[in-house]
């Protein structure tokens, strides 16, 4: 099926201070992380990620401290549904997900509604708060 796209060769993800870029020689995109690149340790290379969700949540605020610091630690509502940006062989396109409850897993759609099939590989997600 095809669905609107557009050319993501890198993008951010600004709320999990994360950058990502995309190697067409390997089909794969890495992933650098408040500065630091991200590593598959066991074989001591960057994460090769065949494709990267960005999934949007209501977000709120839980009682556990993090860090053992002084700000309050996040949550987000996957118990439900939201927007979706896909990125996958440096193309970029949008769609939504959706979870029935706690204990169903999560459902990717793209744009045209129909459901989003992942690629053999790691496929990361990044979840953001509206």
């Amino acid at each position: 099926a095809h669905w609107p796209r557009t050319t993501a060769t890198g993008f951010i993800v600004a709320a999990n201070r994360s950058a990502y870029t995309y190697a067409p020689a390997l089909g794969v995109y890495t992933k650098v992380e408040d500065g630091e690149t991200m590593t598959d340790a066991a074989q001591g290379k960057p994460d090769q990620l065949f494709m990267v969700l960005v999934l949007h949540a209501n977000e709120f605020l839980v009682s556990d401290i993090e860090s053992g610091c002084c700000t309050h630690g996040r949550d987000f509502d996957l118990d439900s549904h939201g927007a979706l940006d896909i990125y996958y062989r440096g193309q970029h396109s949008v769609g939504t997900w959706s979870s029935a409850d706690r204990a169903a897993p999560l459902v990717f759609f793209n744009a045209s509604g129909a459901a989003l099939t992942l690629p053999n590989g790691l496929v990361w997600v990044d979840v953001v708060g509206n």
